[in-house]
């Protein structure tokens, strides 16, 4: 840039330009990311910040890289609800969806996948 008497690539030692390349990274992996909608919009925003002093010959400046990213993906299921025989009230996942998927029987915490849990 013509008349600022510094380069972008250069400033803060660098650091700038690191930071951008940083944001730039967490924006590209949010964009990769299954759990995420892949059509989202992300966003990559500079901030600079200028404070000067009383005589504006010199300014505190203060750059910041900040990055919106899409939010991952709700997950769902449902759960079945019921009293135990002690009167507490108890919940377990409703199966079918995903026979590979685990389940954690709270009584000895072991994952099972759901197409073992009969043979328990």
């Amino acid at each position: 840039m013509q008349g600022t008497g510094f380069n972008f690539n250069e400033l803060a030692g660098g650091a700038l330009e690191e930071a951008l390349l940083y944001g730039l990274q967490e924006v590209m992996n949010n964009i990769d990311d299954p759990n995420t909608p892949a059509k989202a919009s992300r966003k990559l925003v500079l901030t600079v910040t200028f404070k000067p002093n009383d005589s504006r010959t010199v300014s505190e400046t203060e750059l910041s890289v900040k990055t919106t990213l899409a939010p991952a993906k709700a997950i769902t299921t449902t759960l079945l609800m019921e009293r135990d025989g002690k009167g507490q009230m108890i919940a377990s996942e409703m199966y079918g969806k995903d026979h590979n998927q685990g389940v954690l029987p709270l009584e000895d915490g072991v994952v099972v996948p759901i197409g073992q849990q009969a043979k328990r």
